[in-house]
């Protein structure tokens, strides 16, 4: 029987990928002094969809209790999303010149990413269904293409 959760799931998540390409792709077409906003506007999302993600990993640890890696999964969901929220400040920090604290930000944002996933296969990847997992990856990989694309732009300002 097919899971009542598949069809909505993969539309909202496909549909969550629409501001990561969008941007990156804004701001290789756009003139400078519009892609720096597009930029702020990635990284902004990239945390908020981060840390929802966190929250998916800390419910999932939730319902698991007994697992032994309960403790490192909480951990792993609140860390992400804590120094994605840092890295976030930092690239607003005036002392900081817009474009270095932005590619902090999106860089590190990439790198938490990997982390999560890599996490969530490594402890939470058995109580998932296998849609559930096969749209995560494919989910991650066009994040992380498009933290790519716009921390190479960022990089380049």
């Amino acid at each position: 029987m097919p899971d009542s959760n598949q069809q909505p799931a993969s539309r909202y998540g496909n549909a969550g990928l629409t501001p990561f390409v969008l941007c990156a792709a804004l701001v290789w077409i756009l003139p400078e002094h519009y892609a720096l906003p597009a930029s702020q506007v990635f990284a902004c999302y990239s945390t908020v969809i981060l840390s929802f993600l966190g929250g998916v990993l800390w419910g999932t640890a939730l319902q698991r209790e007994t697992a032994p890696q309960g403790p490192a999964m909480l951990n792993i969901a609140i860390a992400v999303s804590l120094v994605s929220w840092a890295t976030l400040i930092l690239a607003m920090i005036p002392s900081t010149t817009l474009a270095s604290g932005l590619a902090i930000s999106i860089a590190v944002n990439g790198v938490a990413y990997l982390i999560l996933r890599q996490s969530e296969r490594s402890c939470c990847d058995q109580y998932y269904p296998e849609w559930f997992q096969q749209l995560r990856d494919w989910l991650s990989r066009i994040v992380l293409a498009s933290h790519i694309s716009v921390a190479v732009f960022v990089i380049q300002v």
